[in-house]
């Protein structure tokens, strides 16, 4: 459905149509949706969400952008899960208006046969990525052309994760740990156990998958929990001692951003396992600790040597909402959308 209005009524020239891959929020209080924002910057431009039900979700918004392509001045796709699908229709049917993917993940083994025997990326004008392993994967393997990628590291909502201002000191300190996306607590939990006087706080869930990937009994010292309110989450956050997020090795998207930069705009000290996905988006004993993947024992010594040394833990919480807010801020993100997409548009 269209968010404000139908295509219909905007004037009779084509205007951008942006496509997201999920629904808005039905919570009151919750994170600017990066979709409504862009929307607002071109010019209220319309957006077209997916079906609220229906097993070829995907395939049912791309048919209906497809329908719509000579009022369309670009295709703002903002994830492989609904600009895969439109970017085949379009070539079938030997369309050519412009078409800005904002790509996520497309180094998995289906993508990549994908491109292998179609080129299905070379129906986009642009490709955003927020990792340079993806662009890596674009400029060597893809052969997609480097001037039309853009490299956009992630973005968060400084607005809503923030501390509040009253004093949750006096509560009892934990660790945090959120997400679900490509996590290893398997090694979060070896550590946890050498731990044991130190309490955890597990909350899995992603809006990207639903595999469960916390497959193994908690430790005695960790509770789990799951589907939380984004008001939850932020107090969770806020009372929080240290935020750890354990990843899996080699991942190379961003699998985790999220919780690392909510993290570090809340001003917490996050503790980050090491992957080619997340490069560049901390700096190692400046504003984040950052672990190799897959040790438990070093993951265990950097949450015991930050959770005693709250001095230290200091030095890297108190830039760790600065760092966020000058390279990951949603506004800053919207307005370097803006600039591909208008590139794109201009080349119709």
């Amino acid at each position: 459905m269209w968010a404000d209005k139908p295509m219909s009524q905007f004037a009779a020239s084509p205007v951008p149509l942006i496509l997201p891959s999920h629904r808005p929020v039905t919570e009151l209080c919750a994170p600017r949706n990066d979709f409504d924002l862009l929307s607002q910057a071109l010019a209220d431009a319309p957006l077209l969400f997916p079906p609220k039900s229906g097993r070829a979700s995907d395939l049912r918004q791309a048919i209906a952008a497809l329908r719509r392509h000579r009022r369309v001045s670009v295709y703002v796709s903002l994830s492989e899960k609904i600009g895969l699908p439109l970017a085949l229709l379009l070539k079938a049917r030997r369309i050519q208006t412009p078409h800005v993917l904002l790509a996520h993940h497309l180094t998995s083994a289906k993508k990549r046969a994908l491109q292998a025997r179609s080129r299905w990326l070379d129906g986009y004008s642009r490709i955003v990525v927020l990792s340079e392993a993806q662009a890596a994967y674009l400029r060597d393997e893809a052969e997609y052309p480097n001037q039309r990628v853009a490299l956009l590291p992630d973005s968060v909502d400084t607005e809503f994760w923030h501390l509040p201002e009253i004093d949750m000191s006096d509560g009892e300190r934990f660790v945090l740990s959120v997400g679900q996306e490509r996590r290893d607590y398997h090694t979060l939990f070896v550590a946890a156990r050498e731990l044991s006087s130190i309490p955890f706080v597990v909350v899995a869930g992603s809006a990207w998958t639903n595999q469960n990937t916390v497959r193994e009994d908690a430790p005695p010292n960790v509770a789990i929990r799951q589907n939380l309110p984004y008001v939850e989450l932020r107090d969770l956050y806020a009372r929080s001692a240290l935020v750890v997020l354990p990843l899996e090795a080699s991942v190379l998207y961003a699998a985790g951003a999220n919780g690392l930069l909510e993290g570090m705009a809340m001003g917490k000290t996050v503790i980050v396992t090491e992957t080619p996905g997340l490069s560049g988006y901390a700096e190692p004993d400046t504003n984040a600790c950052v672990v190799p993947a897959g040790a438990p024992a070093a993951l265990a010594q950097a949450i015991y040597g930050l959770w005693k040394s709250p001095e230290y833990a200091a030095r890297l919480s108190v830039q760790a909402r600065p760092a966020v807010a000058t390279k990951h801020s949603l506004e800053a993100y919207v307005a370097a959308l803006v600039g591909i997409v208008r590139d794109a548009e201009g080349e119709r």
